[in-house]
């Protein structure tokens, strides 16, 4: 899953594996140039997920980074490829842990259990990387070249969510009767609602909220339904 890319015009849209901007082509940042790499990108969560794409300006990044403007661009030639960098910030994490979820053992049901509980943890360590993709995805709405790494994270989780959701329904965990492409569907859309309620809570019982919504699709999905012995509708 790490490495995902796609090109438009020569150019990366998400950072491709290997390949950083321009500027640094060619050559291997520093251990030193990598941290403070890292550094700029987490204001940047932070900035971009409070004041969005159009809102947020690339000083207020460098003051909170610790750095001047002109040693930001260094990095980043513009305030787009700073924004698409910091979108791929926790992918690597992301990725983690879907790979963990889905080796971790147990039934799909159990799985998803975990994938899900392992978002919220993430959604509320966080905060700014939630408001981040929320924001993100209002800009890709009119943003050719950015919707690829929006649509990158939406594939990733429509594609776990029905992965999981076919083994459940052929093992019998779940409802036969319901179509797992569609319901990844709703679980994918619940998730992003999760996302925002999550960024715009405080610290408080937010993640356990979360938590029972999600014990609340499971028991929806495990109740019977009205074709339970058949799987035509499964496809």
């Amino acid at each position: 899953m790490d490495g995902w890319g796609s090109r438009r015009r020569g150019r990366c849209v998400i950072p491709c594996r290997g390949r950083r901007s321009r500027k640094g082509r060619g050559r291997r940042l520093s251990a030193r140039g990598e941290a403070r790499r890292q550094q700029i990108l987490e204001a940047a969560e932070k900035v971009f997920g409070r004041s969005g794409y159009w809102g947020a300006k690339t000083e207020e990044v460098a003051q909170l980074a610790g750095v001047t403007q002109p040693a930001l661009y260094r990095y980043f030639e513009s305030k787009r490829e700073l924004f698409v960098a910091t979108l791929s910030l926790r992918q690597k994490e992301m990725n983690a842990a879907v790979r963990e979820a889905m080796a971790s053992g147990g039934s799909a049901i159990e799985r998803l259990r975990h994938l899900s509980s392992t978002a919220i943890e993430m959604a509320h360590r966080y905060p700014h990387m939630a408001r981040l993709r929320l924001q993100a995805s209002a800009v890709a709405a009119t943003d050719d070249e950015l919707r690829p790494a929006v649509r990158g994270t939406i594939d990733l989780m429509l594609k776990v969510h029905s992965t999981l959701l076919r083994e459940a329904v052929a093992n019998g965990e779940i409802r036969r009767d319901i179509d797992p492409e569609k319901v990844a569907a709703i679980l994918t859309g619940q998730a992003f609602l999760m996302y925002l309620g999550l960024s715009l809570e405080h610290e408080g019982a937010a993640p356990e909220r979360a938590r029972e919504v999600l014990e609340q699709q499971i028991l929806l999905l495990t109740a019977p339904g009205e074709n339970t012995g058949s799987l035509a509708s499964v496809g």
